[in-house]
């Protein structure tokens, strides 16, 4: 008898059915971010689940904008922008940059970074970036960015799966989707590794390694 993993549910072209395209990319779950950035004085915000790292050494990483998104312009001729991670808790927020608002960060606790880019309060992460290179992708923007400060705060993140927004529980040890709170030892060493590691890293920089 074959698995519940192995029963086919649907198959076909994404040029003839670009819904199914979209399903079956669905079954990849991601975070979720919203990019800010400002340009010519004016804030500008989308919500993504494009994110992705791309380099280390140097700091890099990628976002895809939409070429139908009404901050195109602004995004394209901006010298910086923010990635900012969103948290189980920010559902409402992610929904309000994903929407049509023509003033998005009207009632949005915000503030903005030293080189003037907005950032959203309340986020686990704050990921701030400038333009290295920008490629075409069809409908979308492929933009990489350089990593020239990160933020990390407390939470828990929201993802993003099979068209609906989740959270995160343990199984086993391992983050998975689902929607219990994420209270065990394995969370605990992680923050651990991560607090020695950057005390390691401090010492190491401070002796000229």
């Amino acid at each position: 008898m074959n698995s519940r993993a192995d029963q086919l549910v649907e198959r076909g072209s994404p040029i003839t059915d670009p819904r199914l395209f979209r399903r079956c990319l669905g079954q990849f779950g991601t975070g979720v971010a919203i990019i800010t950035a400002n340009h010519a004085g004016q804030n500008v915000g989308v919500t993504v689940n494009s994110v992705a790292s791309v380099s280390l050494d140097p700091p890099l990483v990628l976002w895809s904008l939409s070429k139908g998104s009404r901050s195109f312009s602004a995004f394209q001729q901006a010298s910086g922008f923010a990635i900012n991670v969103l948290s189980k808790d920010q559902v409402d927020l992610s929904a309000h940059f994903a929407g049509p608002s023509t003033d998005k960060f009207a009632d949005v606790a915000f503030h903005l970074t030293e080189s003037g880019v907005p950032v959203l309060n309340g986020s686990l992460a704050h990921i701030e970036c400038t333009p290295e290179a920008v490629h075409e992708g069809g409908d979308h923007l492929i933009i990489i960015g350089r990593v020239g400060r990160a933020s990390r705060f407390q939470g828990d993140p929201l993802l993003f799966v099979q068209g609906r927004y989740v959270a995160a529980e343990e199984l086993l040890g391992t983050a998975v989707v689902g929607s219990g709170v994420n209270d065990g030892v394995i969370p605990l060493l992680f923050e651990a590794h991560h607090s020695l590691s950057a005390k390691f890293d401090d010492d190491r920089r401070a002796e000229g390694l």
